[in-house]
């Protein structure tokens, strides 16, 4: 069962899903004890498969905004459930050199992140503002930008951010300009 859900979920389950098929939380406890399963954060185990993935801590953190769901169920949403924002979003869109020391989403509604590892941003997205990158919910290129402005951080940095994506054609110009939305 454990792997079934797994399979589906970049190597990842959460213990709430896991629960929900009947797996006890004892049973998951013993599954990483005996290295069938490891503990990326607290309620979010991976699969030894899974491990060596360069995006396990941010899958896992998505996974964890809705643990009771399952990752198919989110993205079938017409919005997700929590997008992966800000630095986040510029590292996964290989675009600038601003550090992403913490997974940053934006969630429509009031999240208290008691990780670390997460921080939470309150705000609106519209369907054409979030797009799929390796499988996750991100903000795409031009939201990424408005968000990093908004935000605070240097304009140099995200100057470079806008200039990275601009040269993988992955925004235009107009698409940049203040206001811009497509309809």
């Amino acid at each position: 069962m454990v792997a079934r859900i797994a399979a589906g979920q970049w190597g990842l389950l959460t213990t709430v899903q896991a629960t929900t098929a009947g797996v006890s939380r004892m049973m998951l406890s013993r599954m990483a004890e005996w290295g069938e399963l490891e503990r990326v954060m607290h309620g979010v185990y991976a699969t030894p498969a899974a491990v060596g993935d360069e995006l396990l801590e941010k899958r896992a953190v998505w996974l964890s905004l809705e643990p009771g769901r399952l990752a198919y169920e989110r993205l079938a949403d017409t919005l997700p459930f929590g997008v992966l924002s800000h630095a986040t979003a510029a590292a996964l869109h290989h675009a600038g050199d601003i550090l992403d020391r913490q997974v940053e989403v934006t969630l429509p509604s009031r999240y208290r992140a008691r990780r670390p590892e997460v921080r939470a941003h309150r705000g609106t997205l519209h369907r054409d503002e979030v797009t799929l990158v390796q499988g996750l919910p991100v903000t795409t290129p031009a939201r990424t930008v408005a968000d990093l402005l908004a935000d605070g951080h240097d304009r140099d940095h995200v100057a470079t951010v806008a200039a990275d994506m601009l040269r993988q054609g992955a925004v235009s110009l107009v698409e940049l300009e203040p206001g811009h939305r497509r309809d």
